[in-house]
């Protein structure tokens, strides 16, 4: 099993795979905003003694995160699945209601309008 499993995608079948896939003793970060839904299946994670932890990306963290991303400390590129202009945020949307339909990670919006 893997030691830390980080869900950012914010589906059910994300979470699902965490499950299925932390090792015992080790951590399960959720990252992902929900929408739906989700099972947590404890007749297979009580003998886990697995971690869990959730929140949201707090305002102050933000220039630091900028700064490693400028620094290349932190590879966004990888992360970006999807680059979309803002002047269609509504497909930014979409993609992002169906992601595992459209295997959505994260959507770069470009600025287009001015």
């Amino acid at each position: 099993g893997v030691d830390l499993v980080v869900e950012a995608i914010g589906v059910p079948a994300g979470w699902y795979i965490c499950q299925d896939i932390v090792k015992a003793g080790g951590h399960i970060a959720m990252l992902g905003v929900h929408g739906q839904s989700a099972t947590i299946n404890l007749e297979k994670m009580w003998h886990r003694n697995f971690r869990f932890s959730a929140g949201l990306v707090h305002g102050y963290t933000i220039p630091s995160l900028v700064d490693k991303v400028l620094n290349e400390e932190i590879p966004a590129a990888d992360l970006i699945s999807h680059k979309v202009p803002m002047s269609n945020v509504q497909h930014a949307y979409d993609l992002f209601r169906s992601a595992a339909r459209h295997r959505t990670l994260k959507v770069l919006l470009t600025n287009d309008l001015c």
